[in-house]
């Protein structure tokens, strides 16, 4: 624009207007109404503007002279054909988040075009106006942040473009940490807005997308980031682009640690709990040890929402299908395992236990093993927040030495106290599959050992057939664990503790058809004829063992027997004395074991054959011997293990008497069945 003397003069007319009587309904006329006429002049000066100003996708040279003179709003103003609003904003006080514009921005505004329609200048434009009630201002994409912050619901015209404006500040000014106090003001101020924008206009945290490199610094700001980035991962997009983001997740670990309140704390929470969605989070904090600082918060917190925070949170590590096992596996360094597991599953109820006493088979807990946890983890996190902070980026994090595993004292199998369970079998189980396996584990382990620990094997016996006989259900599912090989194994030469506790574990598994069928898949009778001729002691249990097994009637069990030619030491058994043979009951088994083989379809013949050419077996075949079965002490041989399940108990036999019993005289005083 040549003559910018004509500008001077078109905004100058402006000022004349007064809306208060363009308002007001009374009848007027130019002709009679001096103040009519300076608005109608008026309004022709903002349409001349208007037209010098161009239009918004095509604005004019004129367009920044307005905006320099007027403020970018109100030249925007000037192209929306609404020249009474644009009139009346002049002419009156107005404070809104666009715009600030009083008596003192309208004196200055006067006077500089005053001086330019004195001086008749063409030439002398202002490269810039800094009016007085803006000096204070902070203004990012034409929004005063302060007046902003003050009124967060106001819309803001364009909206993606000041979230953008706001972002490109935010990585102009750099790590506060170096600034001044006065940059971090400003900082803190942009932080809020953009804050509240986002809260105000749903969609826009996609428009954060990319921008999230310059959070990591700003974190020392604390709050205001922390409710910013607990706010802005609304949107499954955003959560996937801030953990790609380097060093994000780790600064709000370290926040976790050094967090000066408690609403901090819940604010980082905040941030952090959408984050663990994605696995690669949960890995990261895996090895920088993040999983420690939440265990101090539930360990060591005060307030019992934020330790229900971080119990919700480590729950949700625990529960990653990748990570997951490994973090549980890092927690069982610190927590009995039915911490963990109800950590897991019941976060909130979790705290309740671990503020609690307990001593049972599941968990011994106590408050001297409580402080000892408390005070490790606070050391460890101690040194794990110095070992991060040295070097923030780095891959992996050096994890501080764990403590000692909690109760090294008690026997612990499968999350089980053994001592505690053998006290009370009957106890209702979490996990009973789990620990049955781990159990056979432990038994096959003590029974490999040199040299053997008998009470061990003693401990562990008492607890597997405790078990067994506790919860016969689980018998069924002894096949599919794959113990029953490695038991039959086991059994072949070895010393009496270790035949004793297999032959009863046997003597259990023997009820079931499935685990008579996996018996059948190994060589299982010639472990058992060892112990049959070598261990006297076991001669009742080994016999009633046998007897359960051939009454399954598995032609592949039979076909062992007759491999291993059990049939001439049962039959040497039975024609021996009491001493060699045992008692009636033994011989009973003995015998009973016998005529089930004989009912084999494919080996019955033969084992018949052979039965009848021995002198030994005419005087047994056609007996009954059930009569000679009693109750059998076989199934409690370890001190304090309650009988099988189902077992029928009957006292000693006693014949029937053949004649009535004889009168008692009349003298006699009758006993009283009541007392």
């Amino acid at each position: 624009m040549r003559d910018t003397s004509l500008v001077w003069s078109l905004l100058r007319a402006m000022f004349s207007y007064d809306y208060t009587l363009a308002e007001c309904e009374v009848e007027r006329s130019e002709d009679q109404n001096q103040q009519e006429l300076s608005n109608s002049l008026a309004r022709l000066s903002v349409k001349a503007c208007s037209r010098l100003a161009g239009s918004p996708d095509s604005p004019s040279s004129c367009m920044e002279l307005f905006s320099r003179l007027l403020t970018p709003h109100l030249a925007r103003e000037l192209v929306n054909d609404n020249a009474d609003q644009l009139l009346k904003l002049l002419t009156s006080n107005v404070r809104t988040p666009t715009l600030i514009w009083n008596n003192t921005t309208r004196a200055q505004l006067t006077e500089i075009l005053e001086t330019n329609l004195a001086n008749n200048s063409n030439a002398t434009v202002p490269l810039s106006v800094r009016y007085a009630s803006h000096s204070d201002e902070l203004v990012v994409g034409g929004v005063f942040i302060r007046v902003y912050n003050e009124m967060p619901s106001h819309q803001i015209e364009d909206s993606k473009t000041f979230v953008l404006d706001l972002l490109s500040y935010l990585k102009s000014v750099g790590d506060p940490s170096v600034c001044d106090k006065s940059t971090v003001d400003d900082i803190v101020s942009v932080l809020t807005a953009l804050h509240n924008v986002i809260v105000n206009n749903t969609g826009l945290e996609l428009q954060c997308i990319g921008h999230f490199s310059v959070f990591p610094a700003l974190l020392c700001l604390g709050e205001v980031t922390l409710r910013f980035l607990s706010t802005v991962s609304r949107a499954h997009d955003v959560i996937a682009d801030m953990t790609l983001t380097p060093g994000l997740v780790t600064r709000l670990l370290m926040t976790l640690h050094d967090a000066p309140a408690p609403q901090t704390l819940e604010l980082t929470l905040d941030a952090l709990t959408p984050l663990v969605s994605h696995a690669s989070t949960v890995k990261e904090m895996l090895a920088r040890g993040g999983y420690l600082f939440l265990l101090d918060i539930l360990c060591n917190c005060a307030q019992v929402s934020l330790r229900v925070r971080g119990a919700e949170l480590l729950a949700r590590l625990c529960n990653d299908k990748l990570s997951g096992p490994r973090v549980r596996l890092a927690l069982d360094h610190f927590l009995p395992p039915t911490l963990t597991d109800s950590l897991r599953e019941a976060p909130a109820s979790s705290i309740g236990l671990f503020d609690s006493e307990q001593e049972n088979p599941e968990l011994l807990w106590n408050q001297n093993q409580r402080v000892q946890l408390q005070s490790n983890v606070r050391v460890m996190c101690t040194q794990l927040y110095e070992n991060i902070r040295r070097d923030p980026l780095a891959p992996s994090t050096p994890l501080p030495s764990p403590p000692p595993v909690l109760n090294t004292r008690e026997t612990v199998v499968g999350g089980v106290y053994l001592r505690l369970f053998a006290q009370n079998t009957g106890w209702n189980l979490r996990k009973p599959k789990l620990f049955l396996s781990a159990l056979l584990d432990e038994a096959l382990r003590v029974m490999g050992d040199t040299p053997l620990d008998n009470n061990l094997l003693d401990l562990v016996s008492k607890c597997l057939l405790g078990l067994l006989q506790a919860q016969p259900n689980l018998i069924d599912l002894v096949p599919s664990l794959g113990h029953i090989p490695r038991l039959c194994c086991q059994l072949s030469s070895s010393p009496l503790p270790v035949s004793k506790s297999i032959v009863a574990t046997l003597h259990v598994l023997s009820l079931s058809e499935s685990c008579v069928a996996s018996m059948s898949q190994v060589d299982c009778i010639g472990p058992i004829k060892y112990v049959l001729t070598s261990h006297q002691s076991l001669l009742s249990l080994t016999a009633e063992t046998l007897a359960r097994i051939f009454a399954a009637k598995k032609d592949k069990i039979v076909k062992q027997a007759i491999d291993a030619d059990l049939i001439t030491v049962v039959l040497g058994l039975l024609g021996g004395g009491s001493g060699q043979g045992g008692s009636g009951p033994v011989k009973a088994h003995l015998v009973k074991a016998l005529k089930s083989m004989a009912q084999s379809g494919l080996y019955g013949g033969f084992v018949s054959a052979t039965l009848d050419k021995s002198s030994v077996w005419s005087a047994y075949k056609t007996q009954n011997h059930d009569l000679f079965i009693g109750s059998t002490t076989s199934n409690a041989y370890l001190t304090g293990v309650p009988a099988t399940a189902g077992y029928l108990t009957q006292g000693a036999n006693t014949p029937m008497p053949s004649s009535p019993p004889p009168l008692v005289p009349n003298t006699q005083q009758q006993p009283d069945l009541l007392s």
